[in-house]
């Protein structure tokens, strides 16, 4: 007697019943084991995904609100919710009207230097091979530790000696 009638008689059902119920089972088992030990996806990913989402939805939805208040809102009912709108969402609506507005899809260079110990993430993101990310590492460094000469911002990670020569024009300190 097969393990399969065994089973069957011990719960009284029928070997097509326990042959359903020991595909389900190894498909499940299976699966389990993709899963666990091939599937390359990482739990964590998804929801960096919908922070960064939510994110830009909330960068979207400040420079509506800087855009209405340029406008003018005239409406009583509306205008209370512009009246919380602060110079930072206004400036970051400044910084994407002038991101669209370069024909090339390039930003556009600082015009003169920038002093890299009071200057804002996005005047820093204007430098020449400087992102979001290096620009929110340079004001970590110097919360942490003022540039005393523009070399200094090599101590930032992301930034290597390729990339300091081509800021250097626009970089100072003082």
């Amino acid at each position: 007697m097969g393990l399969r009638s065994r089973i069957a008689s011990f719960l009284s059902l029928t070997q097509t019943d326990i042959t359903v119920a020991l595909v389900v089972a190894g498909g499940a088992l299976v699966g389990w084991g993709y899963s666990t030990f091939f599937d390359g996806r990482d739990p964590n990913r998804a929801r960096h995904d919908i922070a960064a989402l939510i994110q830009r939805h909330d960068s979207i939805q400040s420079a509506h609100r800087a855009a209405q208040i340029r406008q003018g809102v005239t409406d009583s009912a509306n205008s209370s919710q512009w009246e919380s709108l602060t110079d930072q969402d206004i400036a970051a609506d400044s910084a994407a009207k002038a991101a669209s507005k370069s024909s090339s899809g390039k930003k556009q260079p600082p015009s003169g230097p920038i002093n890299i110990n009071t200057a804002s993430k996005s005047e820093l993101m204007r430098l020449p091979g400087v992102g979001e990310k290096t620009a929110e590492a340079i004001i970590g460094h110097r919360n942490a530790r003022k540039f005393s000469v523009p070399a200094d911002i090599m101590n930032v990670k992301g930034i290597g000696p390729k990339k300091y020569e081509k800021m250097l024009p626009f970089l100072k300190v003082k």
